[in-house]
């Protein structure tokens, strides 16, 4: 009987141990008590000699698994007219191990761009925006970059998934000494040849 509680605890523990480390959470759940800033980038303006760039970021404090809206404005600054062609490079980096998550070139359609953007993880993200003349000559402007820290908030599962995962593994461990039992019980298992 105890051989057999043995081989049922063995078959168990043991695919519940594998289970339990391939299921460690890779950095995306560790943010949720976290304290980052969050910035609110509704209306980031900032501008050199040639070019003012205003962004909006919508909704303000970007959430895990919701899309997000950047757009943009390029503007002439001594006219305050729309900008003509112009490429913008996004790049978009997690800031805890600098993996860059984004990077994207576009050209202007009348000094106005958007993208749409999907954030995996709860972090803090750098968001770095250049923007620089389509052409080179000398009416070509001097080329803007900006760079901000994004807050994003992280997002716990419901309820109901942690109760089916704590269910999936509940039947599994009943299997493993289900398993376990009749393996011990079975003739020869377990038992020294007498010599």
């Amino acid at each position: 009987m105890i051989r057999s509680l043995k081989y049922g605890i063995a078959v168990c523990l043991l695919p519940l141990l594998f289970l339990g480390w391939i299921g460690i959470p890779s950095g995306a759940d560790a943010h949720e008590h976290e304290e980052h800033p969050t910035l609110s980038a509704k209306d980031v303006t900032t501008a050199n000699r040639d070019v003012q760039l205003k962004l909006n970021i919508r909704p303000n404090s970007p959430r895990v698994g919701q899309i997000t809206n950047l757009s943009g404005e390029l503007r002439n600054t001594r006219s305050q007219k729309a900008l003509g062609p112009a490429i913008v490079k996004i790049k978009v980096i997690h800031t805890e191990d600098g993996r860059p998550m984004l990077n994207v070139s576009q050209l202007t359609d009348q000094g106005v761009f958007r993208l749409k953007y999907h954030f995996f993880d709860g972090a803090p993200q750098k968001v770095h925006v250049t923007v620089m003349p389509l052409s080179k000559g000398p009416k070509a402007f001097q080329p803007l970059e900006h760079t901000f820290t994004l807050g994003v908030t992280p997002v716990q599962p419901p309820n109901s998934v942690m109760v089916k995962t704590l269910t999936f593994l509940l039947f599994l461990a009943l299997v493993g000494f289900i398993a376990g039992f009749w393996l011990g019980k079975r003739p020869g298992t377990g038992k020294a040849k007498a010599t």
